[in-house]
């Protein structure tokens, strides 16, 4: 017998009910059970898969055909296969890129989802003037990276910057924070530290007031406290909260770019030069197109397979 030919109630029971449905699965579902389609909320909906489509998808799209090209963004791409990925391994700098991206981001990705969470911990207490508080730390998160870029490197001059004179206060000579292999990454990295935390505090904020405060009475009772509370009711619950925080801080300093410019322009002899540095390089100096966008997709694939292992690793569901 059709479905059509049975009773409503057995087509009803026929009819899967997937957990997460798509749109033609919803009009199907809808037919079948006489509901009526609200189609006003694809509507609201469709001016942003419209954009992302023209600014995501597309340029995406577009980027991965110019790697297969020769193309200096004049006249007509010239199609070199897998002439651009060749070149890749053979490219003296791309060992060099990829050793100063993994550091940097060694450095700044654990250092600032401590601090956020430190940050987050200490404003979730609501001491006395715990909103200005949160409101200063934030603060940073709202200028620009060129503004909070300039700014740092006055303060980090070797001659006449701040942080140099405190420290000629303390007896300590002065450092050569953006001039020196040693500590120019240490001081980019410390610079993105203090303008994202912010940030990722107020999402870890968020997490943490979601955590039922009858938990916490109840890991008393049970003779918890202090360091015990959070290490078995703070951080398990906060764990998907965490989990996200470290995949967006990952994908972010793999990304890194305009401080390295701003700060250093790459150097001192390319020490502080980021795979995305060695991509503007080739596409907008050299204007070898093709040659960056293939150095693109190699970072796709180095931020993708850092972010499935990020997430293998540190998965969302709680304990």
């Amino acid at each position: 017998m059709s479905v059509k030919n049975t009773p409503r109630l057995a087509r009803e029971a026929a009819i899967p009910d997937p957990k997460w449905p798509g749109l033609l699965d919803r009009v199907r579902t809808a037919k079948y059970k006489g509901e009526r389609i609200e189609w006003s909320a694809y509507l609201f909906v469709l001016p942003f898969v419209l954009l992302t489509f023209l600014f995501v998808v597309l340029p995406a799209l577009s980027g991965i055909f110019v790697s297969f090209t020769d193309w200096t963004m004049l006249g007509t791409p010239h199609w070199v296969g897998l002439a651009n990925f060749a070149r890749l391994g053979d490219d003296p700098d791309i060992p060099m890129v990829l050793g100063n991206t993994f550091r940097y981001g060694a450095m700044v990705i654990p250092t600032t989802v401590v601090v956020a969470l430190g940050l987050a911990l200490f404003v979730n207490r609501r001491l006395p003037g715990y909103g200005l508080a949160r409101t200063s730390f934030f603060l940073p998160y709202v200028l620009s990276v060129t503004v909070i870029s300039i700014i740092w490197v006055w303060l980090l001059d070797t001659r006449y910057g701040i942080v140099n004179l405190a420290l000629a206060r303390l007896g300590i000579p002065n450092i050569p924070w953006l001039t020196t292999r040693q500590w120019v990454m240490t001081s980019i990295g410390l610079t993105s530290v203090w303008s994202t935390a912010g940030f990722f505090m107020v999402i870890l904020l968020g997490g943490l007031q979601d955590i039922p405060e009858e938990l916490y009475d109840a890991a008393r009772v049970d003779g918890a406290r202090g360091w015990q509370e959070f290490w078995f009711v703070t951080l398990p619950l906060l764990r998907p909260v965490l989990s996200w925080v470290l995949t967006m801080q990952t994908i972010g300093a793999l990304r890194e770019f305009n401080r390295m410019y701003i700060m250093t322009r790459g150097g001192p002899a390319g020490s502080s030069s980021s795979i995305m540095y060695l991509l503007w390089t080739n596409s907008f100096q050299r204007y070898n197109m093709g040659y960056g966008s293939a150095i693109a997709i190699l970072l796709f694939g180095v931020v993708l397979l850092l972010t499935i292992m990020q997430r293998r690793l540190f998965p969302e569901t709680a304990y």
